[in-house]
């Protein structure tokens, strides 16, 4: 399930105008991102307890089905435990907390559900939420800033519920099973992959049939889900129309990032250091833009989410017409909601530094900067994108962090990076330098502040003030996340030294 953030588009000129007033009557402070937790053992155990359970339960005669389903399910459980020990889940975070407190109220709403349901924040950016059939949902960050209030991610919840109530998982797996392992489509499959000719063509008429009519059976579950799931919200003291503003926003996802023109200079006007008029960021245009149209129509037919209107049209028929039974839209107020946006705004840019995609860090980094100018964790990493931009100009490895624009990516983030890409060693290290200029010494109690000034003096070739920085930065933070780093640019500036 996907979705986008809805608002009202406004002209860039009052968002500039909005953007320092508001930054000028809240204090500036910087969000810290929850810290790693690399293991959560009566988590597994839960899982695991629950795969042993759904083993036993297999019902199917058929051996190959079994075997079939049985590897499925482990391999489920094998994803949660990689996710758990790797650190893709922010277990017993803030952000886990708020939208746990959430799932117990739905769920006390509604005691035909499971009390038992857990629920896992993950890292991925990407905006999804998603139950894995087996008592489990999982909520990405990226989703977290493309809702408006409680209520919408309660009708998120009540969804993926409904797949868990109604084992939707469960029954297309065993459909699934049961086709895979015909022997009739096994042969025809293997005959045609010997076959020398037109092998492509062949097996997309073996397999497109099919695929397609899975996906038509995962619109009807999404039809349902949503039917129900507005049933489960209904039982709540939450507002039954946020099912409505939620499917809207399914509508427009693929705009989120495009609702607003790009506009660097809001940002990048620093003190210091004047945006010039010749960064402005040029669309990005592809020879093979008819190959890439044809893609996105195929992708299209596949999606497993049926067309927005007709999702739309059912829940309007099925949504409460009371006028007077109005539910609430926040759990608490919306000043808490705002934070639960702001961090997870802050964890999109902090997974894309894990990820080492420096590109999608510096664009996220703008987008929350725009929208959350108090925030400085934003700035922040908008300094370490420009100063990472520099150090790899001078190895010319670019590329390997910074993805070249392709069509596939959103209109605004294929003008930031050819802005990116075409910016000079002189300006990416001055951007980088003067972002955080001057130094707000308070701010260096702060990791990430205090790296960020030391990484930007070594792009700019700042000798001294690197040298006192990092020294800051060893007492400070002895075992740091940035220790390595600072490693690497004393040994190559002891290196040029004595060269």
């Amino acid at each position: 399930m996907y979705f986008t953030h809805s608002g009202l588009r406004v002209l860039v000129i009052i968002l500039l105008f909005v953007t320092k007033s508001y930054s000028q009557q809240r204090e500036a402070f910087i969000y810290v991102p929850d810290t790693l937790v690399k293991s959560s053992p009566d988590r597994l155990t839960k899982i695991k307890t629950q795969l042993d359970a759904d083993l036993k339960d297999l019902d199917t005669k058929q051996k190959d089905q079994r075997e079939f389903i049985s590897k499925r399910y482990k391999g489920r459980y094998d994803y949660f435990k990689s996710s758990i020990e790797e650190g893709d889940f922010l277990i017993n975070s803030d952000l886990e907390k708020y939208l746990v407190k959430i799932l117990k109220e739905v769920l006390a709403a509604n005691h035909n559900l499971d009390p038992a349901i857990q629920l896992f924040v993950s890292r991925n950016t990407v905006p999804n939420a998603y139950s894995t059939g087996d008592g489990n949902i999982i909520f990405n960050i990226g989703l977290l800033n493309k809702m408006d209030n409680d209520a919408e991610i309660a009708f998120v919840m009540c969804h993926e519920l409904s797949h868990q109530f109604l084992q939707h998982t469960k029954k297309k797996l065993a459909l699934k099973a049961e086709k895979y392992t015909d022997k009739d489509y096994v042969k025809k499959l293997r005959k045609t992959l010997r076959e020398e000719y037109n092998v492509n063509q062949k097996l997309s008429d073996l397999i497109m049939p099919g695929l397609l009519s899975e996906m038509q059976f995962s619109r009807k579950d999404e039809l349902e889900a949503d039917s129900l799931g507005l049933i489960f919200l209904s039982n709540t003291r939450f507002e039954k129309k946020a099912s409505i503003s939620v499917i809207e926003k399914l509508d427009s996802i693929d705009l989120f990032y495009d609702k607003d023109p790009l506009a660097l200079s809001m940002v990048l006007n620093c003190a210091g250091y004047t945006y010039q008029a010749r960064w402005e960021p040029e669309v990005h245009k592809s020879s093979l833009q008819v190959i890439e149209d044809e893609k996105d129509t195929l992708e299209d037919s596949l999606k497993t989410h049926p067309d927005c209107k007709i999702r739309f049209q059912s829940i309007m028929r099925i949504l409460p017409q009371n006028k007077n039974n109005i539910g609430v839209y926040f759990f608490s107020d919306s000043a808490a909601f705002r934070k639960l946006k702001l961090q997870a705004e802050a964890e999109n840019i902090h997974t894309m530094l894990l990820w080492d995609n420096i590109g999608r860090m510096m664009f996220y980094a703008y987008h929350s900067t725009v929208y959350f100018p108090d925030n400085l964790y934003s700035r922040i990493f908008l300094s370490i994108g420009f100063a990472r931009l520099n150090h790899l100009q001078r190895t010319h490895k670019v590329n390997t962090e910074f993805p070249l624009p392709i069509n596939d990516f959103e209109v605004n983030y294929n003008k930031m990076l050819n802005f990116l890409t075409n910016l000079n060693r002189e300006e990416s290290a001055s951007l980088g330098y003067y972002l955080l200029r001057p130094v707000q010494e308070p701010l260096k109690k702060y990791e990430d502040y205090l790296a960020a000034l030391a990484y930007s003096a070594f792009a700019m070739n700042k000798k001294e003030e690197l040298t006192e920085l990092i020294g800051e930065y060893t007492n400070s933070f002895p075992k740091g996340k940035y220790t390595q780093l600072f490693k690497e640019i004393n040994t190559n500036t002891n290196q040029t030294n004595k060269k």
